[in-house]
Order: C-alpha cells, then sequence, then structure tokens
C-alpha cells in the first residue's frame, strides 16, 4: 500500500479513537512477566546474564556467578525455563586449575547462541582480568542438557565478549567482540562454518579518540550492519557497515548518555530497534549510574536517534546492569539483568504495548530526568522538549501507528469507508494550522488534543522532518 494511503488510514483509525477521548484510559503495561530466575540465588554474587530461545523453543540464560567478580570461584551457571518457572540452575564451566601453576581462574561473561542449522553454544573467557582473559566455547546438541568439553579459542580470537552473534543471510556469523588489553578496541569476529574456524577484523575505533567496548549487532533491512555499545566518552557509540562487517564507517558517539555500562539491542521483527541499557553519566565510582535501567526503541532505518520509553529500574543506591535481550517466536522481547549484584532478573515485555506509552496521555511508570513525563498533557510535554526530540517523537509516533495498522494494511475497503467518516469528524472538530509538510509543528486545535497531534506529527516526521 502506498505510503500516502497508509497515513491516510491511520489517521482514519485514529480519528475512531478520537471520539472516546472525554475519558482517556491508561494504557496496559507493556511488563507481562518479572521475575528472578534463580530464587535462591546459588552464589552470593550474578552478573553478566545471557539468554537464548533454542530452535525447539527452549528457553536458556547463562551468567557468572561465585563470591564476587574476579574471585578464583566464580564460573559461569545455566538455567532453563518450563512451562511455569525457572528450573535449578547448574554450574557448567569454571575455571578449575587453569592457571598456569593449577591454580583456580575466574570466568566471565558467557554468551548463547545458536545457527540455523548447528547445536547450542555458548562462549565464555578463563582469565585474572578482562586484559588478560581467554576465550573458550562449549557446545550442545540437546538444549543444554549435557555439554562438550571447553574447546580453547584460537590466539586473538576472543569470542563474543558480552552480546550475542548475529546470523548474516548468507550464513556467516557476525560475533561482536572486544579488547581491553592496549586501550578499548571494538572489533568483530566471524565463522563461515558455524564456529568451528574464526576470523578477525580490524577495530572499528581509535581508543584515544573513542574508548569503547562490548558492542551489540543490529540487521537493518536496508541490509547495513550496525555495531553499538559502551564507550567511556559517558555516550553509546555506533558505526555501520554496509558490506557485511567487513569494513566500517567512522565510529561516532550518540546523542545517548550512558555512564560506561553494558548495553544490549535487538533488531524486532515489526523494523523497531529495541536498546536496553543505563541512561545518565559516570561518577567518580564505576558503579555510579548504574542504578536506573531503562528501554529505549527507534525506527528501524535510523537506529541513531532513540527514544526512551520504559523504566524498568530505578534506585540510585542500586546496581542494575549488564543488560541481554532478544525477541522470542511468539513476538514478545525478553530481557536479563543484574539486580543488585545478587540475582539475575527476568523481564517480559510486549513489544506492541511500547508504543501505546508514547501515544495515550498516561504511562504506568514515573518518569526519570530526561524522560518525557507522559502524565503530563501533551501539548506541555511537547513544548519541554528540544527541537530534535520533539522530531524524535514524531518518528517513534510513527512507528508505533505503522506497525499497529493491520486494517490499513489488511482491509482497504474498510479503510476507505473510515477515511470518509476521518474527513467529516475532522472538519467539525479539528483545524490545522500548520502544512504537515512543513518543518515547525506547532500544536493543533484548543487544549490538549493527543490524537489529532500524534497524526499530524506522524505525517511530520514521514515528510522527512
Amino acid at each position: 500500500m502506498p505510503l500516502s494511503r497508509l497515513l491516510t488510514c491511520l489517521v482514519a483509525s485514529l480519528a475512531g479513537f478520537a471520539a472516546n477521548a472525554e475519558s482517556p484510559a491508561s494504557p496496559p503495561s507493556p511488563i507481562v512477566l518479572s521475575e528472578f530466575i534463580a530464587d535462591p540465588a546459588p552464589t552470593p554474587q550474578a552478573h553478566a546474564s545471557t539468554l537464548l530461545e533454542t530452535r525447539d523453543g527452549t528457553l536458556l540464560a547463562a551468567w557468572f556467578g561465585g563470591a564476587h567478580e574476579g574471585a578464583a570461584d566464580v564460573g559461569i551457571w545455566l538455567a532453563q525455563r518450563g512451562p511455569q518457572h525457572w528450573q535449578t540452575p547448574r554450574r557448567i564451566a569454571d575455571g578449575a586449575h587453569a592457571g598456569a601453576d593449577g591454580a583456580a581462574l575466574p570466568a566471565w561473561n558467557p554468551v548463547l547462541f545458536q545457527s540455523t542449522t548447528g547445536p547450542v553454544q555458548l562462549y565464555y573467557k578463563l582469565g585474572p582480568n578482562p586484559r588478560d582473559w581467554w576465550g573458550l566455547r562449549i557446545t550442545s546438541t540437546d538444549d543444554g542438557a549435557h555439554w562438550s568439553p571447553p574447546q580453547r579459542l584460537p590466539d586473538g580470537i576472543l569470542g563474543p565478549i558480552k552480546n550475542k552473534p548475529v546470523q548474516l543471510p548468507n550464513g556467516r556469523i557476525l560475533a561482536p567482540s572486544s579488547s581491553e588489553d592496549r586501550g578499548w578496541r571494538a572489533h568483530l569476529e566471524w565463522s563461515d562454518d558455524d564456529g568451528a574456524h574464526w576470523q578477525r577484523g580490524m577495530p572499528l575505533n581509535e581508543p584515544s579518540v573513542i574508548g569503547a567496548i562490548q558492542p551489540s549487532l543490529l540487521l537493518h533491512t536496508d541490509g547495513r550492519v550496525q555495531a553499538l555499545g559502551r564507550s567511556q566518552q559517558n555516550k553509546l557509540f555506533s558505526t555501520f557497515s554496509t558490506d557485511g562487517g567487513l569494513h566500517w564507517q567512522p565510529m561516532q558517539l550518540l546523542d545517548v548518555e550512558n555512564p560506561n555500562s553494558g548495553t544490549d539491542a535487538v533488531m524486532l521483527r515489526d523494523g523497531r530497534a529495541l536498546l536496553v541499557y543505563n541512561p545518565g553519566i559516570a561518577g567518580k565510582d564505576w558503579w555510579d549510574g548504574r542504578g536506573t535501567l531503562a528501554v529505549a526503541v527507534a525506527l528501524s532505518d535510523d537506529g541513531v536517534h532513540w527514544q526512551r520509553v520504559l523504566t524498568l529500574e530505578n534506585s540510585a543506591k542500586d546496581e542494575f546492569s549488564y543488560p541481554a535481550v532478544i525477541q522470542t517466536r511468539d513476538g514478545l522481547v525478553h530481557i536479563s539483568y543484574t539486580w543488585k549484584r545478587q540475582r539475575i532478573k527476568h523481564v517480559v515485555i510486549d513489544p506492541a504495548r511500547l508504543g501505546a506509552c508514547v501515544l495515550h496521555s498516561v504511562c504506568r511508570h514515573s518518569p526519570t530526568q530526561g524522560e518525557i513525563d507522559y502524565r503530563r498533557p501533551l501539548h506541555r510535554r511537547f513544548a519541554a522538549l528540544t527541537r530534535a526530540s520533539r522530531r524524535d517523537a514524531c518518528a517513534m509516533r510513527c512507528s508505533w501507528m505503522i506497525s499497529t495498522a493491520r486494517d490499513a494494511t489488511n482491509e482497504e475497503i474498510g479503510c476507505r469507508a473510515s477515511v470518509r467518516h476521518a474527513r467529516q469528524r475532522f472538519r467539525r472538530s479539528f483545524h490545522f494550522r500548520t502544512s504537515p509538510t512543513q518543518t515547525r509543528s506547532p500544536l493543533i486545535g484548543r487544549g490538549p488534543a493527543p490524537l489529532p497531534y500524534a497524526v499530524q506529527a506522524c505525517l511530520v516526521a514521514c515528510s522527512g522532518v
């Protein structure tokens, strides 16, 4: 369906909602499940989780746990979720006798992955610290019930350092990796034989300009690969490749604050990109800024401008960090993250409901600094935004409308009838003071009229503003 007709249908569908605008209801919460993966926790501390839905639909989670990060007793733990709850976690890898003198070494940063045809793979690191660790891999052919002996990766190959690999249409596996031994450098590693052999790419950054580690990879619909993640500059970094990860554009810093804390991202099947991260900037201690864990959503053809839509945790005195995120076959988004260094928390989100928080006047969470207060009348909260943020909000709103316009794409006859009805309603109720193609987007009508304004915002965004 042409974009102009789709937008007309969107206006029509929203016009029907406008009829009931006298008593707006709070949208349903995007969070459909929140739980701890291991309760009680098997170790005093837990950190750096990873998630995987296997090909047969089994949900797995892994993390490292022990007395504390870097302790010799830290090992890799794995849990499988049953129909009602998570099963008891098992210790599946560690660094016992891995030292040169036979001493135990800590394990770090597990990453689960499964290609379209191969076994479940788990990558992890062993070593005294991130500057001197090395990569290993174990595999399972029965969805994590049994694992192969560990295989050390070749020298120079670390494997995915924190976040999941992606598989290109040609079958190549891209693993986002990084090193910390000579400055913070992000790089890619790739395999054409399901992880049996690996090659390492050139650094994506110059550490003296941007110190970058722990990238996530997004596969955009136009074929571009995007790497983004944490930096030492209190901003997220981003870079794009147009040839499947062989060559990369110069790295840039996004206008997204982050206190040098781990992030993760996933490209949703509806075309949006979803980012899980800590907002804010670093403080005098490394844990400062990790008290708030937020979720941001962006359009898939961008990946640069992000609009924050949901806060998962908000407590300045605690740590919530190192998220992992996947989308399962049922369309739901699963997020795991470190909860106060004591446990791993698992949250399930319905991504279709994230847009409702942007469109409606009320959201169920309490906004924090830098986040739109959805409980305020729409004309007031938009007046408080910068011009760039207004454009971002318009794009967010448009993305949600398009992703939920099922009637517009499937029932053209009903759409035409709705358009006639919408035109009559809009003539009676609203008046546009500005053309949707103009750069400025003043408010329409009198008083808080969120739905008509949302329609115009969508039109403005689609017109290239």
